[in-house]
């Protein structure tokens, strides 16, 4: 996307599903590099988007510039991220927008290939021992809001199979688990593992 389309995306307040806004983080902080790694995994699965930092998550107004350090959202940083959580390890872009003469960093995040992006890693535990961000082994896809989710059992047995992530998903489920229902307490099968890894 040219660089003057992407400054629209900073001063549009998108509601398409394909753009996050998030407001000016330190991404050196481990939950909210697992937050990111979620929103990075279920745009890809969705078909690919763009997260964009410093523009406020509930107003989608930006919020000028920041005094935090610009090497927090540089490629590097945010390919660390990919790297530490998901699989494939997609490959993300950062680029520049500018608006009202604020650069915005945005990330281009391409879409998956022939198998969904996959949560590899647990994010950090809260206070009570709860996994913040991203669970090991689940797929993210865009919902409504817009936000990232979780696909759940009822997404995976055809009611909202609308993307190639939630199609192989319930490939996996009646390849692997029959008729079962998948719960939150059943481990998918050491099978399941080596099909969405191979």
């Amino acid at each position: 996307m040219p660089g003057s389309d992407l400054s629209e995306l900073i001063a549009g307040k998108s509601e398409d599903l394909g753009v996050e806004y998030k407001a000016w983080m330190d991404t050196s902080q481990p939950e909210v590099r697992a937050k990111l790694a979620r929103h990075i995994a279920a745009l890809s699965n969705h078909g690919g988007g763009y997260l964009i930092f410093g523009v406020d998550d509930t107003t989608r107004e930006p919020q000028g510039a920041t005094a935090l350090d610009p090497s927090l959202f540089s490629q590097d940083a945010i390919s660390a991220i990919v790297k530490r959580y998901l699989d494939p390890r997609i490959q993300v872009r950062v680029e520049q927008a500018e608006h009202a003469g604020v650069l915005y960093p945005v990330v281009i995040v391409p879409s998956h290939g022939a198998r969904p992006v996959i949560a590899v890693n647990d994010g950090p535990q809260d206070d009570k021992g709860r996994r913040v961000g991203i669970r090991q082994g689940k797929i993210y896809i865009r919902a409504a809001g817009p936000e990232s989710v979780q696909i759940k059992h009822t997404r995976m047995t055809g009611i909202y199979c609308s993307n190639v992530a939630c199609r192989t998903a319930r490939i996996y489920w009646a390849r692997f688990c029959g008729n079962r229902s998948p719960t939150p307490r059943r481990r998918a099968p050491a099978a399941a593992i080596s099909f969405w890894l191979r």
